[in-house]
């Protein structure tokens, strides 16, 4: 491209093979890895002329005066009518500011957002359109030196000469950086590069916490998995002896020396895997021999069948006698290619879900777009019951001549490998991933900025006092929507015990007159339901996912309330006529079991009402909150009620004394509803479903979250720790999943009954048919006494954690809590943060 050319006798050439950019005779400008970083960056804005951007990276490297010395000497070579003294000048002025600039600017991604701030609307700077391909072309291709023209040498350099006329100190820099968004990736220094080790890629997987459960499977999959991993050249193949031999395979495999063996020693050693099986693979019929893994990311294979999914895909194209290009596409109503490089690639495959019922749509788009090639080998991994979907028993009856291998899996770890045989498929593999063992060891996570949304509260709530609507799933879980269209969860211990409060689960739900339905997928995703009465549109909303499907449903009736019933897997709407709302937003009319629908939505009914008189009540939170003030004994005061820590250590909101004295007080602006902000910059936000956050001006003081209840005893918290009233603490709450009823399953039911609030015909069927949860959530203690009790009847049970990405908070006292946050707020505003 010619965005890349070089010119003679010019500050800058390719070296290396294109690989890396110097100046000639002279210094290391960049490495081509920096460079894509880079432009892939600066590209979303437009590019600016390569050799401005390149007079930049000189100036802000390590070896920066030196770098701008060997500029200013070769362009100093130029003749004059290319290039004058004062434009030379001015160039190597405004180098000489980058070069002055703090040198944490010229590292990681601060460096990025210089260049970012230098060349926003640069002159001769590129079209958006050109810019986007260029990471992609950074030193690809062969060029010769060309001639240098007036117009290259005045188009590279203009841009910088413009900049001393915007940018007089490096101040001026710094101050336009401040506004600009942080970059994601961290950009290496050209000797970083070579200094940073590279790190395990699965390792890395492992370490990180978005990532941590695929990578925790990759090494056990690898030590499970028998499937070909050819080399590219036959002269990798094993020679023979030990490197041939394994300990798996097929009986026809067996090394003829142990048929040697008397009977009862063969079968043993078969038995306990100390038998030998040659392993010798074929080489590759043509040295470009390459693999394609197909993954659904259809409803069916979202949650644990999903990861399982990325676990096995990885295991495949990064196992180390692989040496086979792989590729990798996910599949929903059509396809979609994915990276494996990097953490992110992973974290933004992962995030791709489709509410398609299946994957057969992308299973013929594929093979649509990429016919039939010898030399691919074509994967298909997703859930295992997948095949029973009448779309997908049509796609693999017409393609199945075209895939190589299926792949399947389920939420217990069980992994099956198929081959294709002429018109069939042959079993074989079959392995067992240990899920909860590899996932339940401790792995201390690289720490990540954890990003608080509008959502997260690190408190329960009071619920609302006037009467709302209530909702429960199959799981025992009660839901409420708060007037201000939150979605509230009622904390497991007060369904189990009392006591407790309400956990924000959703602000912002999209609920016309509270009408709703509420329901939970196998992955254990919420699902939530809304209709709008007057518009005719119903939204569902994956609170796991956040992605949202609105759907036109003309046929709900605008006088009609809780009509809506979620079950198995399905909404379903019921008045005159039954309808079935699936996920995928497909709306069809129900004939067979309308009835059926009819009695589980009126058992719903009575389910729902039955929660509402149980659980309804709560105290009317402090909602109009007009002024925000410090008064004169340094507490803070909303309308009229000061928050403060009295004679019993209890922090209260309580009315003020009348005659209080307002002298030396401070007063908060009101920003807009909701929203106060002190002079130095410390703000008050209320939250009208009863929370109030408090953001100080000083960084090293965390958010501190108060509910707005007022004359009564309240419970406080930052992101890491909690103080006062446990009805406001949100204690980590676990589940027990039992693997293996044992031999008395009649003393287990009679167990499980006694801690659960289910009849006998259901703890029945969860002992008859176990693997499966005990839906019930409780304390640690308690949990571990159950476990006990249940192993002592002879099950198998594991105990994992409800909430698994809840931080548990620290418990305080109430004076410690108020003198290091709520004072320390206080005394920033009073000191106007100095």
């Amino acid at each position: 491209m010619d965005y890349f050319q070089t010119y003679k006798n010019y500050f800058w050439h390719w070296e290396d093979d294109h690989k890396v950019l110097a100046i000639p005779d002279s210094l290391t400008i960049a490495y081509r890895e920096l460079l894509v970083e880079i432009l892939q960056v600066i590209s979303k804005q437009g590019a600016p002329p390569f050799g401005s951007l390149i007079l930049a990276i000189i100036a802000t490297n390590p070896t920066g005066r030196e770098g701008v010395l060997a500029v200013e000497k070769i362009l100093k070579r130029q003749p004059s009518m290319m290039c004058n003294e004062l434009t030379t000048s001015e160039v190597i002025k405004m180098m000489n500011l980058l070069v002055a600039l703090p040198d944490n600017y010229k590292k990681y991604e601060k460096r990025i957002q210089v260049i970012q701030v230098l060349f926003e609307n640069c002159h001769h700077v590129l079209s958006l359109q050109n810019s986007k391909s260029l990471a992609k072309e950074a030193g690809m291709g062969s060029f010769s030196k060309k001639e240098l023209t007036v117009s290259t040498l005045q188009k590279d350099l203009k841009p910088f000469y413009l900049l001393n006329k915007k940018f007089k100190t490096p101040e001026d820099i710094l101050k336009k950086i401040a506004n600009l968004p942080a970059v994601k990736e961290g950009l290496l220094l050209e000797e970083e590069v070579l200094d940073r080790a590279p790190k395990d890629a699965i390792e890395e997987l492992i370490a990180n916490d978005k990532t941590h459960k695929v990578g925790a499977l990759v090494k056990t999959i690898w030590a499970g998995i028998n499937l070909p991993f050819h080399s590219i050249s036959s002269s990798e193949q094993p020679i023979g002896g030990v490197s041939d031999l394994t300990n798996k395979g097929n009986l026809d495999q067996l090394l003829i020396s142990e048929f040697a063996n008397d009977e009862l020693v063969f079968l043993s050693r078969l038995a306990n895997n100390e038998a030998l099986f040659l392993s010798r693979e074929a080489p590759p019929a043509s040295k470009d021999k390459r693999r394609v893994l197909l993954i659904d990311v259809s409803l069916k294979n979202w949650g644990t069948p999903k990861i399982v999914a990325f676990a096995t895909m990885l295991a495949i194209v990064k196992h180390p006698k692989s040496k086979i290009t792989c590729e990798a596409f996910v599949l929903g109503d059509s396809y979609h290619k994915i990276n494996f490089e990097s953490v992110d690639d992973i974290v933004n495959g992962l995030e791709i879900v489709k509410a398609n019922l299946d994957a057969s749509g992308g299973l013929n788009d594929y093979f649509n777009d990429f016919p039939t090639d010898k030399d691919r080998e074509v994967f298909v991994l997703t859930e295992k019951s997948t095949p029973q979907q009448p779309a997908m028993q049509k796609a693999i009856s017409e393609l199945g001549n075209r895939i190589h291998y299926f792949i399947y899996n389920d939420s217990e770890g069980a992994v099956a490998i198929y081959k294709k045989l002429k018109n069939s498929q042959k079993h074989v593999q079959h392995f067992q991933i240990p899920l909860q063992r590899l996932w339940g060891e401790k792995v201390s996570f690289t720490p990540i900025d954890k990003k608080i949304g509008s959502d997260y509260c690190p408190i329960l709530i009071r619920g609302s006092h006037r009467k709302a609507k209530i909702k429960t799933t199959d799981n025992q879980d009660v839901f409420q929507v708060s007037n201000d269209k939150t979605l509230l969860r009622l904390h497991r211990e007060t369904i189990n015990s009392g006591g407790k409060g309400w956990e924000i689960i959703h602000s912002n739900v999209a609920i016309k007159n509270k009408d709703f339905e509420i329901g939970r997928l196998e992955n254990n995703s919420l699902v939530v339901l809304t209709f709008d009465h007057q518009k005719k549109e119903i939204t569902i909303l994956n609170l796991t996912t956040k992605e949202e499907k609105l759907i036109l449903f003309s046929q709900g009736k605008s006088n009609v309330e809780d009509a809506f019933l979620f079950e198995e897997g399905h909404f379903f709407y019921c008045e005159i006529q039954c309808w079935r709302i699936e996920l995928s937003g497909e709306v069809t009319k129900v004939n067979d079991k309308a009835e059926e629908i009819r009695l589980k939505l009126e058992s719903r009914k009575k389910e729902n009402n039955e929660a509402s008189i149980k659980y309804q009540g709560g105290s009317d939170v402090f909602k109009n909150i007009r002024t925000v003030s410090i008064n004169s004994a340094n507490n803070l005061v909303f309308n009229a009620h000061e928050l403060s820590l009295n004679s019993r250590d209890h922090i209260r909101l309580h009315q003020e004394p009348y005659q209080q004295n307002f002298t030396n007080s401070r007063d908060s602006k009101f920003i807009n509803e909701g929203f106060f902000q002190f002079s130095e910059g410390s703000s008050v936000a209320v939250n009208r479903v009863g929370i109030i956050t408090l953001k100080s001006s000083n960084a090293n003081i965390p958010t501190i979250y108060i509910p707005s209840v007022i004359g009564r005893t309240l419970g406080v918290a930052t992101p890491a720790e909690f103080a006062g009233n446990v009805y406001y603490y949100n204690e980590p709450m676990y589940e027990i999943t039992l693997n293996d009823a044992g031999l008395t399953p009649l003393k287990l039911i009679s167990k499980i009954k006694e801690h659960t609030q289910f009849g006998l015909r259901y703890v029945k069927d969860i002992v008859d048919n176990s693997p499966q949860n005990l839906q019930g959530k409780w304390k640690k203690k308690k949990v571990m006494k159950i476990k006990a009790e249940l192993e002592l009847c002879g099950a198998k049970v594991d105990v994992v954690k409800a909430n698994p990405t809840m931080i548990p908070l620290d418990k305080i006292s109430t004076t410690d809590f108020f003198n290091q946050y709520i004072d320390e707020f206080i005394n920033t505003i009073i000191t106007d943060g100095t």
